[in-house]
């Protein structure tokens, strides 16, 4: 006599008491290893995010493009100083020429021809702005925020932004 089955009932017989608890117990630890995966690898995130407390821009997500350039005539404050979102937005200066804050120490300008990164810092009225570019002038203004105006000032240059 074989103990291959030889009829249709005994093909789908109900499985014995230790194979269920057999099954139960491969299911119940595929779920705990699942888990134990999702905990170590939401520790690591977390630790991780730790390392790097300061915010990230918005424009550069994956943080602060080195600086490209050699020359700094500028000293920038850490994370953009403590207005630098008071001037983050969009500003336009004049039909080609827009200049984006991100709030967090870190800029673009855009122009018709090209954009043109910099870092900057803005706090007590002063704001500095240093161009990753060799060929950019880093420059000190003084500015003022009125409504969706921003006046850039330095000596007897005067620059007015409106807020997009």
């Amino acid at each position: 006599m074989s103990n291959t089955p030889n009829n249709e009932t005994q093909k789908h017989a109900t499985p014995t008491p230790d194979a269920k608890k057999k099954q139960q117990r491969t299911i119940v630890i595929g779920v705990v290893a699942a888990l134990a995966i999702v905990i170590v690898v939401m520790a690591v995130l977390l630790i991780n995010g730790g390392k790097n407390s300061q915010q990230t821009s918005p424009l550069y997500p994956n943080g602060v493009l080195p600086t490209s350039g050699t020359r700094h005539d500028v000293d920038l404050l850490p994370n953009g100083g403590k207005d630098a979102m008071e001037v983050s937005g969009l500003w336009r200066l004049d039909q080609i020429t827009l200049y984006e804050f991100d709030g967090y120490g870190r800029g673009i300008m855009h122009t018709a021809v090209d954009d043109y990164s910099f870092a900057y810092s803005a706090q007590d009225g002063v704001m500095e702005i240093d161009f990753d570019v060799d060929n950019g002038r880093d420059i000190e203004y003084h500015y003022v925020i009125s409504g969706d105006s921003m006046t850039l000032t330095s000596g007897d240059a005067s620059y007015k932004f409106t807020k997009e």
